[in-house]
């Protein structure tokens, strides 16, 4: 997602104990724009 503007990253590097896992930090200021919705359905179809 940064190619289109958006960072985003694996919820472990705001853990405190850092372990893997399936979490998504998303930065929820941009999930108010309807782009960033756009963008998310193009990149998981993509996967």
């Amino acid at each position: 997602m940064l190619d289109e503007g958006y960072l985003i990253a694996p919820g472990a590097l705001f853990h405190a104990t850092r372990q893997p896992c399936t979490l998504m930090r998303i930065n929820f200021g941009n999930t108010q724009e309807p782009a960033f919705w756009r963008t998310w359905k193009k990149v998981v179809k993509t996967g």
